[in-house]
């Protein structure tokens, strides 16, 4: 699993920002500055918005012209000392043919001055909200605050630590990192690549392939037209109607199948495994001690091989046998070409037709 590789990445930016302002803080009012500017930047731009504790959030629009609103919440005592840590941030905002550009430009410095030097117990959030061309390539992350996008038809890069990235209406191919806040993606058109350790991912109306891996956080997708590969350790895993091929693996989760076609395969260690399947694909499953139902539409399978070794087989369908044993059976199921392999060490078995 490579999760470790994304997680150790976002982990040491995180962990470059010394003190996270997130946090309780003691301070009696929040001040805020807001500050709105609009740029010409054109066709196909690019579009980075950076931030530490507040959210980043663009929306495509028509045109060629960006809006955005920075938004800086100061929590302190009074406005005077509100003022004067405000003026210890420093801004980089650049907008012009091709490109918009929104970050903290002295967010090492700030943070490590702010939580360990005069105000150890204040806090500051900077967000930047953009609108812009719908056909820009946004590069969106926060550390601890939320990532929202909508409606862009450009290649999107979104990444969030602690906080939730949620992305509709995207038409370009799409990548998005976390690792303990939950990722929502609705109505994408491409590819999607999402990567996570301990947050939930939910993935709705997608046309294309998805690649979904978590460590201790849940998947759910539904309305996939394209592939789906996908991995987690400790996580549930339901994906519904789907139609196209499904490869899944997860160690202590429990994996639920709804597919309209394609084929599966489905690998667990200690999870039960629940397949409904109206494919004619190859269709494996393998499992140690999870249990696995199958209710299979026998019009696109052909052979079917069961083994279990501790486990119980029941048949609820008409199958022509070849072979039966206490651990193992084959035999012609339906008229299709595809073959069905389940494979469980203690977990019974037990396949119906659809």
């Amino acid at each position: 699993m490579r999760i470790g590789e994304s997680t150790i990445a976002i982990l040491a930016a995180a962990t470059a920002v010394v003190g996270l302002s997130g946090q309780d803080s003691l301070a009696r009012e929040t001040y805020t500055f807001r500050e709105t500017k609009t740029f010409e930047i054109g066709r196909m731009p690019s579009v980075t918005l950076e931030t530490v504790s507040g959210d980043a959030s663009y929306e495509g629009i028509e045109g060629t012209t960006a809006e955005l609103e920075i938004l800086i919440e100061v929590r302190a005592d009074d406005s005077t000392e509100a003022e004067e840590i405000r003026n210890k941030l420093h801004l980089l905002i650049e907008g012009e043919e091709g490109r918009l550009l929104a970050k903290i430009d002295n967010a090492n410095e700030f943070y490590r001055w702010l939580n360990r030097g005069f105000h150890p117990d204040r806090s500051v959030d900077v967000s930047f909200y953009a609108r812009g061309p719908k056909d820009a390539d946004p590069i969106l992350s926060s550390v601890s605050g939320d990532v929202d996008v909508e409606n862009v038809t450009g290649v999107l890069d979104a990444e969030s630590v602690s906080g939730d990235v949620r992305a509709a209406e995207l038409t370009g191919r799409a990548h998005i990192t976390n690792v303990s806040g939950d990722v929502n993606v609705r109505q994408c058109a491409n590819s999607l690549d999402v990567t996570t350790v301990s947050g939930e991912i939910q993935v709705l109306e997608c046309g294309a392939d998805l690649k979904l891996e978590a460590v201790s956080g849940e998947i759910m997708a539904s309305g996939v037209v394209g592939p789906v590969v996908g991995e987690t350790v400790s996580g549930d895993v339901e994906l519904r109607g789907v139609g196209a091929s499904v490869t899944m693996e997860t160690v202590s989760g429990d994996i639920r199948l709804e597919q309209d076609k394609g084929g599966f395969d489905l690998e667990t260690t200690s999870g039960a495994v629940t397949v409904h399947s109206g494919g004619d694909g190859e269709m494996r499953i393998g499992t140690v001690s999870g249990g696995v139902t199958l209710m299979i539409d026998p019009a696109g399978v052909g052979e079917v091989i069961l083994e279990t070794s501790a486990g119980e087989m029941e048949i609820d369908a008409p199958i022509r046998l070849q072979k039966h044993s206490h651990d193992r059976l084959s035999g012609q199921f339906g008229d299709g070409t595809s073959t069905l392999r389940v494979n469980t060490s203690s977990g019974d078995i037990l396949l119906s037709e659809l």
